[in-house]
């Protein structure tokens, strides 16, 4: 299911910059600005590392990114680094051109089936600039 802010949805903004500043306000006024200055694919590469981290250490257990899914991380940041759209790039599910091995494609799918709705409790500015983007 696709959203778009129409006519009668533009009362959604006003609620999307209450939940920014809420949480400009909760890491004390500190916004990291360096994020503005990344390109696609870095701020792409950024997500996908978070949503790495938090799939190892809350649905693996452990402290430490494990063997398989610093794998899967550098698998994937090669990819986007390989990615025939560059900065003009949508999101990788919707994509025509399927370059993810179909072993890996499974995982990063599992990784963000898991982490992508608790992405919004670890990460809520990463959650809410990734969703809106």
């Amino acid at each position: 299911v696709e959203y778009s802010i129409t006519a009668k949805g533009d009362s959604l903004m006003p609620i999307i910059g209450s939940l920014v500043s809420w949480g400009v306000s909760q890491l004390g006024g500190r916004i990291d600005s360096g994020v503005m200055d990344m390109t696609r694919i870095e701020k792409e590469k950024r997500v996908v590392e978070r949503m790495i981290r938090l799939y190892c250490r809350k649905k693996e257990g452990n402290s430490v990114m494990c063997g398989e899914c610093a794998r899967l991380l550098e698998y994937a940041c090669a990819r986007l680094d390989r990615c025939p759209f560059g900065d003009g790039k949508g999101s990788c599910s919707r994509c025509r051109v399927h370059c993810y091995a179909p072993a890996m494609r499974g995982r990063i799918r599992e990784v963000m089936r898991f982490s992508g709705p608790r992405m919004i409790l670890y990460y809520p500015l990463e959650a809410l600039r990734h969703m809106f983007k």
